[in-house]
């Protein structure tokens, strides 16, 4: 990655921690993934094959830049959904800045975008409200290749026992091997099997 890159997504980190030391409505805050969990996804996805990923929580763009990054190498492209139309706007201004063409942002409901999504892809990063997990579900995993990857940020903090039912209902389908990355919050990955 280039110096220019690695400058933008210092500044991105330091607007996040300001931002979000200066409100206590979680919803209104960045939580950012942080420097270490970026560079896992960048290194991570440097190394495969994956070309296509969809990330679900854009937040204000952080790990997505990561994740362009890795991919441009390949001309991949990452898709990614946020719903909360402030860290939406912040994040194309996070994007323009970047100037990465290989970010196809969208704003909506993540369950409806979900619902209607045309094609697979080999990566999902799951970075958005755990309460929906459950009922995304289904749509997830038709949307990810055998083959791909699900990773699922904070996993170990905070409230690790709010994905307890997510997971065992991926675990209960028996396509999916899993380790646990502790870097960060908890990164959780799902290498879905290839019949």
């Amino acid at each position: 990655m280039d110096e220019r890159t690695l400058l933008i997504l210092k500044d991105i980190q330091q607007f996040a921690t300001e931002h979000d030391s200066r409100t206590t409505e979680k919803k209104e805050q960045m939580l950012i993934i942080g420097e270490d969990a970026g560079r896992f996804l960048y290194i991570l996805l440097s190394l495969s094959h994956y070309s296509t990923v969809l990330e679900l929580g854009t937040g204000c763009g952080y790990s997505t830049i990561w994740i362009a990054e890795a991919l441009r190498q390949r001309g991949g492209i990452v898709t990614t959904v946020e719903w909360h139309e402030q860290k939406y706007l912040i994040a194309l201004e996070h994007f323009k800045k970047a100037g990465t063409e290989l970010i196809n942002p969208i704003h909506g409901n993540i369950g409806d975008v979900l619902q209607s999504f045309k094609g697979k892809q080999d990566v999902i990063f799951l970075d958005a409200v755990r309460t929906y997990y459950v009922d995304w579900w289904r749509y997830i995993d038709d949307i990810l290749v055998p083959g791909g990857l699900l990773l699922v940020d904070n996993t170990l903090f905070p409230n690790p026992d709010d994905l307890i039912p997510f997971f065992s209902i991926i675990r209960a389908c028996g396509m999916y091997e899993e380790v646990l990355v502790p870097i960060g919050k908890g990164i959780s990955l799902f290498y879905k099997k290839i019949n």
